[in-house]
């Protein structure tokens, strides 16, 4: 069942029902608090679209820079985010069972570390998402080990794969070993927190 919102635009028409989700709410075994983090412009913001097209009935044109997020007048004009957003998704996991999922979409400026901090206090866990590409720089070194110092599970999304194909030109076996470059350097970025060591 879809539900719409107050206002009764179709946009906020969703796959799921206010009173499902409501009931999920009530089932903290069935809640999980997410919070996405990475550098700035490693596509964090635009996951979350993703994740909202998945959840909603009126499709939004990424491709002509249509965001949901980032929907403050000075985050559009500079294409960046400026304040953490919250949002509650019903998902599915891989055996079809509905949770409710409460993101967090925080900036990926360093200006706005405050905001990342205040969501991983809040969050069970972080989706930490990487350019590929750029790989992990020092601010995103930076926010890994604060979201294990928080002691949230940790998800790697390696993102924007196509730019080993259609900038870097890489051949597969040289695309495979950068990718596993950047695996291995947020592991021994893991590595170095001394509680984690001690686990």
């Amino acid at each position: 069942a879809s539900a719409e919102g107050d206002d009764g635009e179709a946009w906020f028409a969703t796959s799921f029902s206010k009173s499902f989700m409501s009931g999920l709410s009530a089932v903290p075994e069935l809640v999980r608090n997410v919070a996405l983090i990475g550098h700035l412009h490693h596509g964090k913001t635009v996951l979350m679209d993703s994740l909202v097209q998945q959840t909603h009935e009126h499709k939004r044109d990424l491709e002509r820079n249509e965001r949901f997020m980032d929907a403050r007048f000075d985050e559009q004009e500079r294409g960046l985010s400026v304040k953490s957003k919250p949002i509650s998704l019903v998902l599915p996991n891989h055996k079809d069972k509905s949770y409710l999922f409460n993101f967090i979409d925080t900036p990926g400026h360093p200006n706005f570390v405050d905001e990342v901090s205040a969501a991983l206090r809040l969050a069970d866990g972080a989706i930490f998402v990487i350019d590929v590409v750029e790989g992990l720089t020092s601010h995103a070194k930076t926010l890994l080990r604060h979201a294990a110092t928080e002691r949230c599970d940790i998800v790697v999304v390696l993102n924007k794969m196509d730019r080993l194909i259609t900038e870097l030109k890489l051949p597969p076996i040289d695309a495979y070993f950068k990718i596993r470059h950047v695996l291995q350097e947020v592991n021994q970025t893991l590595e170095t927190l001394p509680q984690l060591c001690n686990d």
